[in-house]
C-alpha cells in the first residue's frame, strides 16, 4: 500500500470524454473514447508533462447532442481527429513507469472495452481512484462520488481551470492530489487497513469482465431462462464457473449469482436487462473475482429473497441452480 500518490514513483492523472449512439449502440462498445487527456505529475506533485489528442470515432460517428454541449466538442474536431489505435500506443509511451490516477471508477472500465475493441493490450493496472480517497480521506466515505469541481470548492482551491474537457479534468484533479497526500500521510494503522480493504474491492471490480449482447427475446422471463446467456465465465481465465447461489432478483432491476471457477475462486455476478429500439432484450453482465465478505452478503440477499413468498415477489426472477433438480421458473417482469 502506498502512503502517498506523488512521491516515489511518478504518476499519471487520466480522463476521457467518450461518445455514444443516439439511435444505436454497438453492445461491444457502447461508449467511443473521443479525447484522452493526462498529465504526468512528477515527485514533487508538479505537472511535468501534458498529453491531450482527440480522436476520431469509427462506430459513432456523429457526435451526441448532450456530449457536444458537456464538453465544447465539435464535429469537425471528431472528423480531423486521429485514430485511437495510434493514440493508444502514443499513451503507452507517455505513461512509462507512472501510476494511473483517475477521478472516478468510470474512466478504467470504458478505456478496457475500448482496448479490447482494437484488440490490443492492456499494459495497465487499475487506477488509483482520487475521487474515492477523497470522499474517504476528508468526509469518510468513500463511496460520496464529488464532482471534480464541487472537491476544489470543498477545498477552496481556486482554478480557473475549464470543466469538462478531459485535459483540464485531468489538471483540476492535480490540484487536489497534494491536499489528498497529506491526509494519506495522516491515517492511522487501522484507517489504512479499512482503506486498503476498499481499494482491493475496487481493484477486482476494475478488473471485471464486462459484457453485453443483444438476444432474440422479447420477454426478459425467456431471457433469463436461457442458460446460454446467463453461464458465468471466470474474468481471469476465461474458464466457465459453477454456480454457488443462482441468479436472483436483487432489487431495483438488478440480478445477482455467485459461482465458482476451479482455478480463482468465487465470482460474483451482477446483470440486468434493457430493451433496444427493436423492442428485443440486451443483457448487460460484470463478472468479477469476489471477497468472502462479498460472497456472505450475496448469500444473505438470497436468502432474504428466498423468504418472499412466490405469489408476492410481483415481477422477480429467479433462476434455479441447475443441480437443484427443478425446472427453471420465473415470474414475468414486465
Amino acid at each position: 500500500m502506498f502512503d502517498r500518490l506523488t512521491k516515489g514513483e511518478p504518476v499519471v492523472i487520466l480522463d476521457l470524454e467518450w461518445n455514444q449512439g443516439s439511435y444505436y449502440t454497438n453492445p461491444k462498445i457502447p461508449h467511443e473514447i473521443i479525447e484522452i487527456g493526462a498529465c504526468r505529475i512528477d515527485a514533487e506533485g508538479r505537472i511535468a508533462a501534458r498529453f491531450s489528442r482527440i480522436l476520431k470515432p469509427r462506430i459513432y460517428r456523429q457526435i451526441d447532442r448532450h456530449i457536444q454541449k458537456v464538453t465544447g466538442i465539435t464535429q469537425e474536431e471528431l472528423d480531423q481527429g486521429e485514430r485511437f489505435a495510434d493514440a493508444w500506443q502514443d499513451f503507452i509511451r507517455f505513461t512509462e513507469g507512472a501510476r494511473l490516477v483517475t477521478w472516478g471508477r468510470d474512466d478504467f472500465p470504458v478505456l478496457k472495452r475500448n482496448v479490447e475493441f482494437i484488440q490490443a493490450d492492456m499494459p495497465f493496472e487499475p487506477p488509483v481512484d482520487a475521487q474515492l480517497l477523497f470522499g474517504y480521506l476528508f468526509y469518510k466515505d468513500s463511496s460520496r462520488q464529488f464532482n471534480l469541481h464541487s472537491a476544489l470548492e470543498e477545498m477552496q482551491i481556486t482554478s480557473e481551470i475549464p470543466a469538462h474537457r478531459a485535459i483540464y479534468d485531468a489538471e483540476a484533479t492535480a490540484l487536489l492530489l497534494p491536499l489528498i497526500d497529506e491526509k494519506l500521510g495522516q491515517l492511522e494503522a487501522d484507517e489504512m487497513a479499512v482503506l486498503e480493504t476498499i481499494l482491493d474491492k475496487e481493484r477486482r471490480i476494475a478488473l471485471a469482465k464486462v459484457v453485453s449482447f443483444p438476444t432474440t427475446y422479447i420477454s426478459f422471463t425467456e431471457a433469463i431462462m436461457d442458460r446460454r446467456v446467463t453461464h458465468f465465465y471466470c474474468p481471469v481465465c476465461g474458464s466457465r464457473a459453477n454456480f454457488s447461489v443462482p441468479w436472483f432478483d436483487a432489487g431495483k432491476e438488478k440480478y445477482e449469482a455467485v459461482a465458482r471457477c476451479h482455478s480463482h475462486g468465487y465470482i460474483q455476478g451482477n446483470m440486468h436487462f434493457k430493451k433496444s429500439t427493436k423492442g428485443r432484450v440486451v443483457i448487460s453482465q460484470r463478472f468479477s473475482q469476489a471477497s468472502e465478505e462479498q460472497v456472505k452478503s450475496v448469500k444473505n440477499k438470497y436468502h432474504a429473497f428466498k423468504m418472499i413468498p412466490e405469489n408476492k415477489r410481483h415481477h422477480r426472477l429467479e433462476m434455479h441452480l441447475p443441480s437443484s433438480g427443478r425446472k427453471n421458473k420465473a415470474s414475468n417482469p414486465g
